[in-house]
Order: C-alpha cells, then sequence, then structure tokens
C-alpha cells in the first residue's frame, strides 16, 4: 500500500479496505488507475501496480482521528520508518469514518426548525421550589438527537428522580412527551404546543379507581430566568381541571 501526494491528497491503497470508504464517506474520486506511484514526500519507493485514487477533499490534521483510525484499522501498512505516511494514512481513514456523522448532524432538520427552537426557554439548569418543600430540587434541561428532543433529568434531593422527554414531531407538526420517574409513575403526552408565552402538553392516563383521566402539563416564563410548571388532572375530558401541583424554576446556568 502506498500513500503519494499531499498535494490534493493522492491515496492509493486497496480499494476493499480504504477506496470503498472514502466513496461511502462523500469524498469524490476523480480516477482510479494502475500507473506506477512514488511517495512524494523526498524518497522514491518501488513501483507498484495497485489501484490509486485521487480525491478531491483535503485532509486536515485532527490527532483524536489519527489516534482513532490507527486503533480501528491496524492492518494499513505504509513503508517502514515512514510515520508521515502512517499518520496521512490513519487521518484519512479517520475522516472517512466520521463524515456521515457529521453530515447526518449537518442535514437535520430540527436545528434550523422554528417549531422546533420554541421550547429552547427551557434549556438550562435550574433550581425547584415548591410549597412545603424542605429543599430545593434541581433540573437539567438539555438537547440530543440532533437538536430534535428536549430531556429534562430532574431530582428532588430526597431520592425522587425522573426524566420528562419532548419533541416536535415533522410528520404531524404537533408537540409529543413522555414522563417517567424512579417510582414507576409514566404519563404519555399525545399532543402539545409552544410559543413564546410558554409550553402546554396533554395526555390521557387512567386512576388507580380505572377512571380516565386527563392530564396537563404547562410550563410558562414568569420574568427573567425564571419559569412555572403546572401540572392539572380533569376527570370530565377537560370541561374543569384539578391543579396537582406548581413547581417554581430560577435559573443557575445555561
Amino acid at each position: 500500500m502506498r500513500v503519494l501526494h499531499w498535494r490534493d491528497v493522492l491515496v492509493a491503497v486497496d480499494p476493499d479496505t480504504f477506496g470503498r470508504r472514502l466513496e461511502a464517506a462523500g469524498f469524490d474520486v476523480l480516477k482510479i488507475d494502475k500507473t506506477p506511484t512514488h511517495s512524494g514526500f523526498g524518497r522514491a519507493d518501488r513501483q507498484s501496480t495497485e489501484p490509486s485514487f485521487e480525491v478531491s477533499r483535503p485532509l486536515m490534521p485532527q490527532h483524536s482521528l489519527w489516534r482513532r483510525a490507527m486503533l480501528n484499522y491496524p492492518l494499513i501498512r505504509c513503508p517502514r520508518g515512514s510515520l508521515r505516511l502512517r499518520l496521512l494514512v490513519a487521518l484519512a481513514v479517520g475522516l472517512a469514518a466520521s463524515a456521515p456523522v457529521i453530515r447526518a448532524a449537518e442535514r437535520s432538520p430540527c436545528a434550523s426548525d422554528a417549531s422546533s427552537r420554541a421550547l429552547d426557554f427551557w434549556l438550562g439548569n435550574w433550581w425547584v421550589t415548591y410549597p412545603g418543600a424542605s429543599k430545593k430540587s434541581t433540573s437539567k434541561v438539555t438537547l440530543t438527537l440532533g437538536k430534535c428532543l428536549f430531556v429534562e433529568t430532574w431530582s428532588d434531593g430526597n431520592g425522587h428522580n425522573g426524566e420528562n422527554i419532548f419533541a416536535y414531531g415533522q410528520d404531524d407538526q404537533t408537540w409529543h412527551g413522555l414522563f417517567a420517574d424512579n417510582l414507576g409513575r409514566l404519563h404519555v403526552f399525545v399532543e402539545g404546543k409552544v410559543a413564546s408565552g410558554g409550553a402546554e402538553f396533554l395526555g390521557p392516563s387512567r386512576a388507580q379507581s380505572g377512571e380516565s383521566v386527563l392530564n396537563r402539563m404547562r410550563v410558562t416564563p414568569v420574568g427573567t430566568d425564571k419559569l412555572q410548571q403546572t401540572w392539572e388532572k380533569s376527570v370530565d375530558s377537560g370541561r374543569t381541571w384539578t391543579q396537582e401541583f406548581s413547581l417554581d424554576y430560577s435559573r443557575r446556568s445555561r
């Protein structure tokens, strides 16, 4: 196997282990030939008739990719003593392997979609208080899955912990969510709406008595770096509501 020229990154390697991976990662293969090769690093190597690939995307040095590629592809060989060649091949393979992930993140529709970004006011680290609480609870709201999914991780400081997740569906153009805690309780929010004035999520559940219940959770900004979350229940399909609790959020940091 040979690495030819740094200029325009001309690479000659076994096509089964490298060439196809470059193509799959989005590198533009300009030509494939079987001409004699030269290292291009000031020394002549024995001639080879192995296929060569000329790719148009320049490869920039990133040490983490060198390390990952050298660990994942130990069978890639370069002329003895040619550390520079080994680093170049490792870098190329690492970039080829990581390029699909980078491109996928760039293609995520949520990052720039106004509807998906409407809940961004909830992001960050929060103190949470409520009447009768002996200490402050904590809440952390983050993004994942290409900024499509909001995840709230919370704890009351006394062993009661949980996670809430929310996302805007591009297909049905509405919000959905789920509440779960370490006591085995789970609530699904089948619809929701989020605007500058706050968020509202609705979802059915069933009481221990077997009675159908409609849950409504609201998150409302109430001044600079403060929020209020309320949870209400209705047993008459939303005609009347009873408040279960109200939480006051104050921002610790973003």
